[in-house]
């Protein structure tokens, strides 16, 4: 029988161990991909339940598929729609401004073939989205 205390140990142990694997893993893929800078544009599903992100949609016509093997885009690769979490303060702040000005938005990706995109930062008129959103005030 084993005693109550390890198993207590094991159980509380054993998410730690899962969550902090889970982070190497992403880590690992983060510094070990491509960075990639995709164009995207908002658009709003009319989501009831949305919340503090930015919904965007990946503009191909406007990404330099130069980045990308043979000069070419590999669209089946990424998502059609992508949310891009805000703290709540600026979601809304944001969401109004783009939708007033249409700023050329761009996310930046670290994309490895075989691997899902995961997305690193916004970026809006080619600067990062926090410096933009300071610029406006």
């Amino acid at each position: 029988m084993i005693n109550k205390s390890v198993a207590f140990i094991a159980a509380v142990s054993f998410p730690v161990i899962i969550l902090a694997a889970w982070c190497g893993v992403l880590h690992y893929q983060n510094t070990t991909s491509q960075t990639v800078k995709i164009a995207v544009q908002g658009y709003d599903p009319k989501d009831i339940l949305s919340g503090h992100y930015l919904n965007l949609r990946p503009d191909w016509r406007k990404t330099d598929c130069s980045q990308f093997p043979n000069n070419i885009c590999p669209q089946e690769k990424f998502n059609t729609s992508y949310r891009y979490f805000l703290e709540e303060q600026s979601a809304r702040k944001l969401d109004k401004l783009i939708t007033a000005k249409q700023p050329e938005l761009t996310l930046e990706l670290t994309w490895k073939q075989g691997k899902t995109p995961q997305i690193k930062q916004l970026f809006i008129e080619s600067l990062p989205w926090q410096t933009w959103l300071q610029q406006q005030e």
